[in-house]
Formats: C-alpha cells, sequence, structure tokens
C-alpha cells in the first residue's frame, strides 16, 4: 500500500458583482475571487487503530469525528462535518484527519461555505488517489468533483445557483450560468486571469464591516418578494446591464474612457434601487451614501450576494469615492483587506503550499 501524505486544499473567497437572483432563473453571474482563503488538510491518522475520520476547524476548540457509512444527510446544519462524511462515501475512505483553516470571515458573505465543501472534497479526493498512485488532477479535471459540492449546497439551502462554486474552484472574474440538471452545470462559463483582476481593483471597492445577513433566510424571502411581484424580468435586464457596465469600465480604463466609468454607475444604481424595497436591503446605509456628491453619476455602490449587510461594493475611480470612503468609515465599514485574484481551486500534496496561501 502507498504511503499517503497529507494533501492541503486551498479556496479563495468570492464576492459577487452581479447577477443575483437571476442566475438562479436562467441568467448569468459575474463574481470574482479575492485573496482571502480557506484550506482544507486531509493527512494520516497517527492511531492506525481508529477507523473513521477526525475533524478539526478552527472555528471549534473540540475534535469531531465521523465513523464510516454515516451519511452526509446526518449533518443538516454542519457543511464541514456534511462534506467529510460524503467524501469518505465517495472516495472510500476509512481513515484520516481532516482540519480547517479559514480566513474567510462569515460576515464578509464571501463563500465560506461554498469555500469549505469544494475544498474538502477536493482535499479529501487527492488524497484517495494517492493509495491508487495516481496524480493529482488538474483544476479543470475537478469539475465533477464541483458538482459533488454544489449538491452538497443545494442539500443544504432551499435555492444554490453554484455561481460561488464555479468562480472558486477556476479563479479571477468569472461569468457562470446555473442549471438544475448537475451534469449540465456550468451552462454557461468565461474566466479572466490576474491582469483582469488588477483592472478591477481600480473600479471596484469592496467594503466589509456590517452584521453579516445568513444567506437561506436572506434568499428565501428575497426571492419570494420579488416572485411575488413578478419582478425576476426587470431584475434580469438590470443585472445583464450591470455586466455588461463592468466590463466595458474594464476596457475603458485602456483608454481613459469616463464615459465607460459614468455608465457604470448609472446601471449600478438601477440595479440598486430596484432592490431597495426588498425585505433586507440596508436602507438607512444606502440613503446616506445616495446623499453624497456624484452618486450614480461618478460612482455608485450596491450591496453583493444575497444582499443584506455582507459585503458593499463601491464603483468608481479611487479619486471619485472619496466621501463615500469617509462616510463608511464613520458608520464602521473599511476596505476588505484583501485584493482581487487570479487563483482559484489549488491543491498540494504536502503540509503547507510553496506559497502561503493568502490570509494565513
Amino acid at each position: 500500500m502507498t504511503q499517503r501524505r497529507p494533501v492541503s486544499a486551498s479556496v479563495p473567497g468570492k464576492v459577487m458583482l452581479a447577477g443575483e437572483y437571476t442566475v438562479l432563473h436562467g441568467g448569468e453571474a459575474l463574481a470574482v475571487t479575492v485573496a482571502l482563503d480557506l484550506v482544507a488538510q486531509v493527512s494520516p491518522l497517527s492511531a492506525a487503530s481508529m477507523t473513521g475520520c477526525r475533524v478539526l476547524s478552527d472555528l471549534w476548540d473540540e475534535v469531531q469525528e465521523i465513523r464510516p457509512g454515516t451519511p452526509a444527510s446526518a449533518f443538516p446544519t454542519s457543511p464541514l462535518l456534511a462534506a467529510v462524511a460524503r467524501g469518505m462515501e465517495l472516495y472510500g475512505i476509512k481513515s484520516a484527519e481532516v482540519s480547517i483553516r479559514s480566513a474567510l470571515p462569515l460576515a464578509y458573505g464571501i463563500g465560506s461555505s461554498s469555500a469549505l465543501r469544494l475544498a474538502v472534497l477536493s482535499a479529501m479526493q487527492d488524497f484517495a488517489r494517492q493509495e491508487q498512485q495516481l496524480p493529482t488532477l488538474s483544476q479543470t479535471e475537478h469539475l465533477p468533483v464541483a458538482r459533488e459540492a454544489l449538491a452538497l449546497q443545494r442539500a443544504a439551502q432551499r435555492q444554490a445557483s453554484g455561481y460561488d462554486i464555479a468562480t472558486q474552484l477556476y479563479g479571477g472574474l468569472v461569468l457562470s450560468g446555473s442549471s438544475d440538471d448537475l451534469a449540465s452545470w456550468p451552462t454557461a462559463l468565461s474566466a479572466l486571469g490576474s491582469d483582469t483582476c488588477a483592472k478591477l481593483a481600480q473600479i471596484v471597492h469592496v467594503y466589509v464591516g456590517g452584521m453579516g445577513a445568513p444567506t437561506t433566510p436572506v434568499m428565501t424571502s428575497t426571492s419570494e418578494w420579488l416572485e411575488g411581484r413578478g419582478a425576476m424580468p426587470q431584475l434580469a435586464r438590470l443585472n445583464s446591464a450591470l455586466q455588461r457596465s463592468i466590463l466595458a469600465a474594464l476596457d475603458g480604463l485602456d483608454t481613459d474612457d469616463a464615459k465607460t466609468i459614468s455608465d457604470l454607475a448609472t446601471a449600478a444604481g438601477a440595479q440598486r434601487r430596484f432592490l431597495s424595497e426588498s425585505p433586507h436591503f440596508p436602507k438607512s446605509l444606502a440613503a446616506q451614501l445616495a446623499a453624497l456628491p456624484g452618486c450614480d453619476q461618478t460612482w455608485s455602490f450596491k450591496t453583493t450576494g444575497a444582499g443584506g449587510e455582507d459585503a458593499l461594493l463601491v464603483f468608481g475611480r479611487s479619486s471619485d469615492i472619496s466621501a463615500a470612503d469617509r462616510t463608511l468609515r464613520s458608520l464602521g465599514w473599511h476596505p476588505m483587506p484583501a485584493s482581487f485574484t487570479g487563483n482559484g481551486l489549488r491543491l498540494c500534496r504536502s503540509l503547507e503550499f510553496s506559497e502561503a496561501p493568502h490570509g494565513s
């Protein structure tokens, strides 16, 4: 039997730029990865007599144990334990230690649970492949693993498009589409790497510091609000317009085209105002920002993802958002301590990456 080495899987956080809710109804989502990572490590157990998986996390002090044959459904409120149980079933792992280190704060809303599922299943699959002396799969070859992660996500949440998992798998600025059929997911995919991410950081600024928003209840009530008003088609048009404006503004940076930034501010403002009466929209915060000079003209802002008080996106050049920056800081918000990154899923058969994961 081949001696298996520890396997580390690093998955970045993500930020939804445009496409929320309509990605669940045939639309597309534009999202980008951020340089904060969750790392799952799978190691051989030193106690050979133990059968099962020991699970450790920086989220809690105690060690959890999962016996072989335990279904993922036994852990409806724990994405980590459900992912480990599913990995044991999928890859025939009878004994291992699974540990998690995360730099993805839950209150940021940057995909901690999707990163957890993808990282755990990817690391467990690679750990199992060593026994057959098989090489690590490439990033693109991990799509079946990503589909398993999405299946777990859909089992835990009423709604899940998988845009977050697609973004975190490939990394960079990613446009993706959803599908009820896992075998055909994602229905659309394009990814732009590090150079695009550096340009994006010039015009998209992520602020954090709110109370966070629990995904399932926020998504459920907001979806009901949209569907009750027959509002999905209009939101789809606004989301598509915002996506086009973001991409056009990136192209406009090469020629210093100020109009593309103005168009982006207009599109972001229109999408935000449309959602301003939704159940979890931060109305007080939005009112203070919208009153500032140049809002929706030279700069703009919107919520991200499910909405509520996760991260907030501010669009515009740094020189044009100074008043918004001062206002947000006075209210306890601050720029997210990470840049955009072209990295997606990374695997390493050792204790650590040669380049330490971001945020560690």
